[in-house]
């Protein structure tokens, strides 16, 4: 497996709270850092996967875990993907979300 670096923009409450770092970590998100800047949150990730899409969607699908934080766009990502296809709002369950939603922009 390779290791896939990439940072979520996130809207939702204030992720510095310890109940929200706590569930976020017990979620999967060890292998992310929390942090904010000028207002904007954000979890920079170096995530192990089999490609770039699964990293995405497994980080997608642990934060979800949380109803009130939104993922509003991917950054400083080691590949150029369309940020308006990570979420798909027709799939109501993380389950249901497959990684081939994510496709490289042209």
């Amino acid at each position: 497996m390779q290791t896939h670096h990439f940072t979520l923009i996130i809207e939702g409450p204030d992720m510095q709270e310890d109940a929200i770092i706590d569930t976020l970590f017990e979620n999967g998100c060890d292998d992310g850092t929390i942090g904010r800047s000028d207002g904007i949150q954000f979890i920079v990730f170096d995530r192990e996967a089999a490609s770039f899409a699964e990293a995405v969607q497994s980080a997608v699908d642990d934060i979800e875990c949380m109803p009130r934080l939104k993922i509003v766009s991917i950054a400083d990502a080691d590949q150029a993907f369309d940020t308006n296809q990570v979420l798909d709002p027709t799939l109501s369950r993380p389950s249901d979300r497959r990684p081939a939603r994510l496709t490289p922009r042209s």
